[in-house]
């Protein structure tokens, strides 16, 4: 049966990159050109919540605020444009919070199109200590190195209960702090992040006996898509001081929620729970992600998870990591470490990494075995580096013609997500057999709740519409053709929810298979529709007893009208 969502036989994933390199509109917008202006943006209420553009780049060459924690103190509630420009030279975070401390709809921060540079000494991260719920960022980077003793450290930011998109960190990470959440771009995440990464070497030399350290995130309960780290994870036990640490190639812990097409590809050395994806996996998902790091350490250990508790699912997942401890053979594995037996499940999924133990090479009967090909599609297939796009850095597959060609005009790349003329929708064809029906189940299904987001809108209210529909329930939605839409889902499932899209013509075409989190939560990619008229997205729930029979119960229905 089809996967989680492929961005080569899925909806396509869109930057909003391409649509924020517009012209700037000049009256909507104050200019920042030097540190001056940088730090006036933190001296009253009223300019925190401005609009601002950065019309070149800024060397901070003095402190300023220097009675702060950060060049911009206060609770920031606007949005700053960099406009591809720079910040270089920075010594503490660049803001104190993004985004107010509750969710309010007439409220918001936006950060977007931004670099920062330099060296931090003491702070949480060279963006922010903090993006709260109501904060957004967007295509904003750092590169340099960050030293300090806070609880939570990242390279980007410290905490997130916001949303991260199309970033990255390029830092050197290290926390001398007590029981510290130490990641290679967030130190704790607790909304979304997307398609972003970490570069840099992360490393902790604690002053207490536990914590959390990630090669992109410390300690995870949000949502984790399409995102990887490459630097390695190391905990510097000296003294024996950090024995109880958990570390992991992309996440130390992770929790109540899902971790999806993303890998980790850095080395990883820990102390007591030690994974090359994640170290300790606590009532979370793991689906379509792989590692491929070596990894070192002393109890727990495992090529993907070193300690996974009940109710998780490992799913199309895989760890080519070699793996060696100082354990037993019952807590030391190439794919998991240790492992409970309630409400487990593990499909599809193995470890070909070498195991040693206590300095013994030990028999993996999966070793050096070939990747199965429903793999090979996930984790850093997604990505390629093309010194043309993105100033060399990894990029999703797919949208790479979405970047500037910095090559020359001459020079053109295809996107991997043709556009299929008659659905109008940019995914690969894949019809369903010809004898596969849909069939209502009234006894079998709960409502299904629908947002639509406009995710062109970044200061007003977004939300199309939002709706629920059921099993015999007919819910149509105009939207405008070209409009870019994320589709929000609730739904009490314990089992996947496949989307299928048919069109006029009554052609279907498989779209991915959702799975939702701890609290029935699922958001879709964005999708871009090209062509008007109506289209069916059709939700149904699959389970493997009904395959031979080709029989797939519906959820639910929803016509979008596409109108010019």
């Amino acid at each position: 049966m089809p996967k989680m969502f492929n961005p080569k036989k899925s909806v396509a994933f869109v930057l909003l990159l391409a649509l924020l390199s517009a012209p700037l509109i000049a009256n909507a917008n104050e200019v920042i050109t030097n540190q001056a202006q940088l730090e006036a943006i933190g001296s009253s209420s009223e300019a925190l919540t401005g609009s601002y553009v950065l019309g070149n780049d800024i060397e901070v060459t003095s402190p300023f605020n220097s009675a702060g924690d950060y060049y911009i103190e206060g609770k920031f509630n606007g949005t700053l444009d960099g406009n591809s420009y720079k910040i270089m030279g920075l010594r503490k975070p660049l803001f104190d919070e993004i985004g107010p401390s509750t969710d309010r709809e007439d409220d918001g921060a936006l950060v977007k199109n931004l670099t920062l540079i330099g060296t931090v000494i003491g702070g949480e991260g060279f963006l922010a200590e903090r993006i709260n719920v109501d904060g957004e960022v967007q295509n904003v980077g750092a590169s340099g190195s960050i030293v300090s003793g806070d609880t939570n450290i990242g390279g980007l930011v410290g905490r997130n209960n916001g949303k991260i998109r199309d970033s990255y960190a390029n830092v050197e990470v290290n926390s001398t702090g007590y029981e510290p959440s130490v990641g290679g771009l967030v130190g704790f995440n607790n909304n979304l992040i997307e398609r972003s990464y970490s570069l840099g070497d992360v490393s902790v030399s604690p002053s207490s006996h536990r914590g959390e350290i990630g090669g992109l995130i410390g300690q995870n309960s949000g949502l984790i898509n399409n995102s990887f780290s490459q630097g390695s994870v190391t905990v510097e036990n000296v003294g024996g001081i950090a024995q109880d640490f958990v570390a992991g190639g992309l996440v130390g812990v992770h929790s109540y929620s899902t971790i999806s097409n993303s890998f980790a590809s850095g080395t990883v050395s820990g102390t007591r729970i030690t994974g090359g994806l994640v170290g300790f996996n606590h009532l979370g998902n793991v689906l379509n992600a792989n590692s491929k790091g070596e990894v070192t350490g002393h109890l727990f250990v495992g090529g993907l998870i070193g300690n996974n508790s009940a109710e998780t699912t490992i799913r199309n997942s895989y760890s080519t990591s070699n793996v060696s401890c100082g354990s037993t053979s019952e807590t030391c594995s190439a794919l998991i470490g240790f492992s409970s037996n309630e409400r487990v499940t593990v499909d599809n999924s193995k470890g070909i990494g070498q195991v040693t133990l206590n300095s013994i090479p030990q028999i993996n009967p999966d070793q050096n075995a070939d990747i199965p090909a429903f793999l090979t599609v996930v984790g850093d297939e997604y990505f390629t580096i093309d010194s043309c796009y993105n100033s060399g850095q990894p990029i999703l597959r797919g949208l790479k013609s979405t970047f500037p060609n910095s090559c020359g005009v001459n020079q053109t790349t295809s996107s991997s997500y043709p556009i299929n003329t008659s659905t109008g929708l940019r995914t690969e064809k894949k019809e369903a057999p010809s004898n596969f029906r849909f069939e209502p189940n009234d006894l079998t299904f709960k409502k299904l709740g629908i947002q639509i987001v406009d995710l062109m809108k970044n200061t007003e209210s977004n939300l199309v519409n939002s709706i629920t529909v059921s099993v015999n329930s007919i819910a149509e939605v105009v939207v405008q053709k070209n409009q870019e839409l994320q589709i929000k889902l609730n739904y009490a499932s314990v089992l996947p929810v496949q989307l299928w899209v048919r069109s006029a013509d009554g052609e279907l075409v498989f779209l991915g298979e959702l799975n939702f989190d701890s609290e029935g939560r699922a958001i879709l990619p964005s999708l871009i529709l090209t062509m008007s008229g109506k289209k069916d997205l059709i939700f149904i729930q699959y389970e493997d007893v009904y395959q031979s029979f080709d029989l797939q119960f519906q959820v639910g229905k929803l016509t979008l009208n596409v109108v010019p």
